[in-house]
């Protein structure tokens, strides 16, 4: 029986932002892209399936679709696509964006393939922009719980189907939607969406071999027998996750799964990308600069501190720069600082019997507000008085 490969959410041209020189945070995503390949080859896939958002964004450009094909290109392995949702993929255009490179094997719409020895539904992402609209004065929760709903309809009927035209082959459903138990890598519950949630006690129900769900980017089980993390065996449903982090909010491992359809187990392998890397200065150890490798070496470096203002002066983002980089940074994306306000002391005479006009007097005087805001403040507060 096959072994298949089953990533989601790669983004491409997503970060441009992060590069160090144009086009740099592209190449790393034609890199993973690329590994992704490899693994298939590796682990002997006979099929590799892609749950969504290849392209990121709204408008694509002709080095997307390069990238694409440098990593897809030569791949002898058949390559499934759905289509994303939001304005990913080009979603809401009539061509999307997936499809000018791969008409055959990309799918915009509720479909079944019979292809190495398994039968595959696709449930691709849809926008529910359209229903919204034509529904005008309808809370969009309710339409978001119609939608997700008329999914699971939808879902048990590809699995009927399935039943029907493939009997006795594994069948797995792969789709673009928030499912009820995922988290998000910063830990936002997908419940908490106000898009379509398909409940997971549905998709269980319906005794999928394996199911693989993208759109969040942490990869996740969520149910079927535990294995060792990450991993699961029996009907496991399963949140592919991004196979590479797309910002500083994305920790973690990140990479793809190999679903063994004859034991039923599903193997998370990860894959080595480019790094994330915050770093906390202590700004008391200035003028003396110095990063740890293991935390820049080629890395994406985003670096704070919480100074007082009068270190805040002190310190020089050029230089904290400039040792980022000696350090062996890729990119150093941001330098924040955090200045603490200086605690004032409490304004002598302020007490619970103090009138408005006079408490605010003394505020005026405490803060050293100019005259000119000063008659504002107080002309504004006398109207607010005399309203009330």
């Amino acid at each position: 029986m096959p072994r298949v490969l089953t990533f989601a959410d790669l983004h491409l041209k997503h970060g441009s932002g992060y590069d160090r020189e144009p086009g740099d945070r592209l190449e790393d995503q034609v890199a993973v892209g690329q590994r992704i390949v490899e693994i298939a080859r590796e682990r002997d896939c006979s099929l590799i399936l892609n749950a969504g958002d290849t392209y990121h964004g709204p408008t694509v450009v002709p080095e997307e679709y390069d990238a694409y094909t440098r990593i897809f290109g030569d791949c002898e392995i058949p390559v499934y696509t759905i289509r994303g949702n939001g304005s990913h993929d080009l979603s809401k255009r009539t061509i999307s964006a997936p499809a000018v490179v791969e008409r055959s094997r990309y799918f915009t719409h509720p479909d079944i393939v019979k292809v190495a020895g398994v039968a595959v539904a696709f449930l691709p992402g849809q926008s529910v922009d359209r229903l919204v609209a034509a529904r005008p004065g309808v809370e969009r929760a309710a339409i978001n719980q119609e939608a997700a709903a008329h999914l699971i309809s939808i879902a048990r009927g590809l699995k009927e189907d399935c039943e029907r035209i493939a009997p006795g082959q594994p069948h797995i459903l792969l789709g673009h939607w928030s499912v009820e138990g995922g988290v998000t890598a910063t830990g936002a519950e997908t419940i908490t969406f106000a898009e379509p949630i398909l409940p997971l006690a549905d998709l269980e129900a319906m005794h999928w071999a394996a199911v693989f769900m993208g759109h969040v980017h942490k990869p996740q089980v969520l149910s079927g027998e535990s294995l060792p993390y990450p991993g699961a065996t029996g009907n496991p449903i399963i949140i592919p996750g991004s196979p590479l982090p797309l910002s500083f909010g994305e920790p973690g491992y990140h990479g793809v799964w190999i679903f063994d359809t004859e034991t039923g187990a599903a193997e998370f392998v990860p894959i080595l990308s480019r790094m994330f890397s915050e770093i906390e200065y202590d700004p008391d150890d200035w003028p003396h600069i110095e990063f740890a490798e293991a935390m820049t070496i080629d890395a994406i470096v985003k670096l704070t501190y919480t100074a007082t203002a009068e270190q805040a002066k002190r310190i020089d983002h050029r230089k904290l720069r400039d040792a980022l980089y000696a350090a062996g940074a890729h990119k150093v994306w941001q330098i924040e600082a955090v200045v603490e306000r200086e605690t004032r002391a409490r304004v002598e005479g302020v007490d619970e019997n103090l009138g408005e006009a006079a408490a605010l007097d003394l505020y005026i005087e405490a803060q050293s507000i100019d005259v000119a805001m000063a008659e504002r403040m107080r002309e504004r507060t006398t109207a607010y008085i005399e309203e009330a």
